[in-house]
């Protein structure tokens, strides 16, 4: 496992009807500079669903969500793709699912953010994406590591926020 991610929490979930694991983990990233609110950027939950198969080596397809967004909108996707023999890895993205500052609408996530003296600015955005980017590397590292799955062959997919990511 990477050095800086740590796995807080896991159990096991069905996706599907398929066997796969919902975690929590962080890593920690300077979003915003207000570390209260880094700290909870830096947490997220993601889920891990192996190919039906159960085949170690299978390629990994990463599912990124929109803004606002929780992983569990993708869970869908990845079930349809374990059982055609795909793994499928989801995380929150910062200001997705678990990730949110505020559980209200979406613009209280942003109103959050300006109370914070958070700037609403390119270098924000600059700053979401190079989280993004690292947790990716670290999760797909972990992934194989943990669950076989990725190694050799792997994906990404995004809606909305997550397509900009990707």
């Amino acid at each position: 496992m990477p050095a800086d991610l740590h796995v807080l929490a896991a159990r096991p979930v069905r996706v599907g009807g398929l066997a796969a694991v919902r975690y929590r983990l962080r890593r920690d990233h300077p979003y915003s500079g207000d570390d209260a609110l880094d700290a909870a950027l830096s947490t997220f939950g993601a889920v891990v669903v192996p190919p039906a198969d159960g085949r170690s080596g299978a390629a990994a397809v990463t599912l990124l969500n929109g803004i606002t967004r929780g992983l569990d909108r993708s869970l869908p996707a990845a079930a349809a793709l374990a059982h055609a023999g795909i793994a499928a890895v989801l995380i929150d993205t910062p200001l997705g699912g678990e990730r949110r500052p505020t559980t209200g609408p979406p613009q209280a996530d942003l109103a959050d953010l300006a109370r914070r003296g958070v700037a609403l600015d390119a270098a924000l955005a600059r700053r979401l994406f190079d989280g993004v980017s690292a947790d990716l590397g670290a999760v797909l590292a972990w992934a194989e590591a943990e669950h076989g799955v990725g190694a050799e062959r792997r994906a990404l997919f995004g809606v909305s926020l997550g397509a900009a990511l990707s």
